[in-house]
């Protein structure tokens, strides 16, 4: 794998991101008791109103209190991965790990654990002491990635 780089989000970002998070959804397309609730949940975050339909105005926010980042090789938007104030803990001092999906291209060479580096890195920088996420447990390749980290 050419040179990996590992940067926060521009605006420029915004298609390759919603891209490559649409794809993600296909990773599990197998798995019907889950197709339709996924298919519905990606249509919205990717719809007006949706997170992932303006990253910059849901994730880059002044207060420094989430962030998005972007792995690129080669100018290729190749992974991503959100941070936001917790959801079910201390908002204060817990951050949540959102929206993180890899291009399958490039799975198991590192970019899914550098990713997640960069926003516990990013999370002790702005105070939170915790990281957490949820994910379905049928999603056996997310699962071993955060097992693993």
């Amino acid at each position: 794998m050419a040179e990996l780089s590992i940067r926060k989000f521009e605006p420029k970002d915004q298609k390759q991101a919603a891209e490559l998070y649409n794809v993600g959804k296909d990773t599990y397309s197998d798995l019907p008791i889950y197709r339709d609730m996924l298919k519905y949940r990606f249509h919205e975050r990717l719809s007006p109103g949706g997170d992932m339909y303006d990253i910059q105005a849901a994730y880059m926010l002044d207060d420094g209190k989430s962030c998005f980042w972007v792995a690129e090789v080669e100018n290729k938007i190749v992974g991503i991965i959100g941070a936001i104030p917790s959801t079910k803990f201390d908002p204060l001092t817990h951050v949540e790990l959102v929206r993180m999906s890899v291009d399958s291209t490039v799975r198991r060479m590192g970019v899914g654990s550098r990713l997640i580096r960069v926003l516990e890195d990013w999370g002790k920088d702005n105070g939170y002491h915790s990281v957490n996420l949820y994910t379905l447990g049928a999603m056996k390749l997310a699962r071993s990635l955060y097992e693993k980290n």
